[in-house]
């Protein structure tokens, strides 16, 4: 049997048998019959299956993708494993010396020492247990290597004005000569961030921007500015593959010079949901260009509902989970806060805020009505629970 790898798709000639189209049929990635030629595409799912299934089959040595597969492959063997992960990662001397402007703690420090060697990673920490602090310091490191010239920050809107406002004059080393610019709907953006120079360009834009032409316009043209590190702070907001935010997300990729994924809780609903978010990391993780090929490796599916549109279906469970849970676990940095024993605790500011007298008002009359009417036993718990929540929606300052 000889496989045919070529710039952007492979090529299976065999005399076909029974046998050969039931082997064939069981690739999970993309594929077609011309003839009686297989094209396939170059996905990593597909490489491995065929040198599994057919492992005497001889392959043309004129394409990289087998030297990609196996680097990949290797890094994952050599990475850090579930049992690994759970005890401390040593901490060589050089990273000590890092001058970090704020100390980190254990889990951060674990943290930038697992990711500065990576050209893309995951950080699945917890809210409060420092992952905004460890990309900034990455970032640092990388820019004094030479790595970077500039950081492109996609966050929630409101989020993405505290990496600028409160995050980085906190975390970010003293050493690093910086420019930062957060990014606003409709206003121009600096024509100096576009120019790659002496200093680290840091720009942060809600990844909502992304949506719409005119922000993806202004992220690419950054992007290609320079040697650029992407981050995208709650990555679950490009968990939809089909959503034009996630597309052009996953466009960035190509023209990166480093990437990166935050989140605290990366899955809301099942895996299905860390296909968009690793994609946008390497495609060759999870190994399938395409969600659906994914779909139907790792999930089983059923119609929606009855009467439903054509093709659309509901995941019903999962399989190949330890597989998947492999190749996710070699390229991400989990962190709860039980880990994290020497978070300092939690401080609580009390604030007192007068009420209106409008508020004042309505509020009395509303608790008065509730405890009449919950001692003369004529109100359902529903409608008790109903008006405690009215009186919580006064102190807010809804009056509706």
């Amino acid at each position: 049997m000889m496989i045919e790898l070529l710039e952007n798709k492979g090529i299976l000639k065999s005399p076909l048998s029974g046998e050969l189209l039931d082997k064939i049929r069981e690739m999970p990635g993309r594929k077609r019959w011309y003839g009686r030629e297989l094209h396939f595409e170059l996905t990593r799912a597909n490489l491995e299956y065929l040198r599994k299934t057919f492992p005497h089959a001889v392959f043309n040595d004129q394409n990289k993708r087998l030297d990609e597969i196996d680097e990949i492959a290797m890094l994952e063997a050599d990475s850090i494993d579930v049992k690994y992960k759970q005890s401390k990662i040593e901490i060589p001397p050089e990273s000590l010396a890092f001058p970090f402007k704020t100390v980190p703690r254990q889990k951060q420090m674990e943290a930038f020492q697992w990711a500065r060697d990576r050209d893309y990673f995951a950080l699945f920490m917890e809210m409060g247990t420092g992952k905004t602090k460890v990309s900034l310091d990455l970032a640092a490191d990388w820019w004094a290597k030479g790595f970077i010239d500039g950081f492109l920050i996609l966050a929630p809107n409101g989020v993405h004005e505290q990496w600028t406002k409160e995050q980085i004059p906190t975390h970010l080393p003293e050493f690093v000569n910086h420019i930062d610019h957060t990014y606003t709907s409709g206003k121009k953006i600096p024509n100096h961030m576009f120019v790659a120079g002496e200093r680290l360009r840091i720009l942060s834009m809600n990844i909502e921007a992304l949506s719409h032409k005119s922000g993806f316009d202004n992220a690419r043209r950054f992007v290609l500015s320079g040697k650029i590190l992407v981050i995208v702070d709650e990555s679950t907001d490009i968990k939809t593959p089909g959503s034009q935010r996630t597309k052009n997300v996953i466009h960035l990729r190509d023209i990166s010079a480093k990437r990166g994924i935050l989140s605290g809780a990366p899955i809301t609903r099942g895996l299905e949901d860390l296909y968009s978010q690793f994609m946008f990391l390497d495609e060759d993780i999870l190994g399938f260009s395409s969600f659906y090929s994914f779909r139907a490796r790792y999930c089983d599916v059923e119609p929606a509902y009855f009467g439903a549109p054509r093709g659309a279906v509901k995941i019903v469970a999962y399989r190949n989970t330890d597989e998947f849970t492999k190749k996710v676990e070699a390229h991400s940095f989990r962190a709860t806060k039980e880990e994290c024993v020497d978070l300092p605790p939690k401080i609580y500011l009390e604030r007192i805020v007068q009420l209106t007298d409008e508020q004042k008002a309505l509020y009395k009359q509303m608790k008065d009505e509730l405890f009449v009417q919950v001692d003369s036993g004529i109100v359902s718990a529903p409608n008790a629970v109903a008006k405690l929540m009215r009186l919580q929606q006064i102190t807010c300052g809804h009056l509706p």
